[in-house]
């Protein structure tokens, strides 16, 4: 009962998850390229798609860390555009408000706990909400 355990455990459940990934990427290789040999060398750490995805992966996760971490700024600036309509003309308020409306949107989209967290200072009042509720818009 407790080697049951421990073959159910997540990380050995995750270990059988990639070797099945590796295995399956094999055969797919092996059968494009005609060459049976592949589903014994092959490793994903040389496929040239799977570097490619796992760069984009780590450039993804770096995006929405950086935004997370700049998302009070970017929901205070969109709180900020109706204190600053000094100076401005209409053209330029709407087109300002609507590059706020839309980092904000990105960090709802990407990255919903930042709004939710208070652990970085990022409380978000009753006003932010309201401007990132869709149905406001209509």
């Amino acid at each position: 009962d407790n080697d049951e355990e421990v073959l159910l455990d997540l990380p050995s459940l995750l270990n059988a998850a990639q070797d099945d990934v590796r295995l399956h990427r094999g055969r797919v290789q092996a059968g494009l390229k005609k060459d049976t040999r592949l589903i014994r060398t092959y490793t994903l750490e040389k496929d040239p798609n799977y570097q490619e995805r796992q760069t984009r992966l780590e450039e993804r996760l770096t995006m929405v860390q950086d935004m997370a971490n700049d998302s009070p700024d970017i929901l205070g600036k969109l709180q900020e555009d109706k204190a600053s309509v000094k100076g401005k003309t209409q053209a330029e308020m709407a087109q300002m408000h609507l590059l706020h409306w839309q980092q904000a949107l990105e960090v709802y989209v990407h990255c919903p706990p930042a709004l939710l967290s208070e652990t970085g200072g990022n409380t978000i009042n009753d006003e932010v909400k309201k401007e990132l509720d869709w149905s406001t818009l209509f």
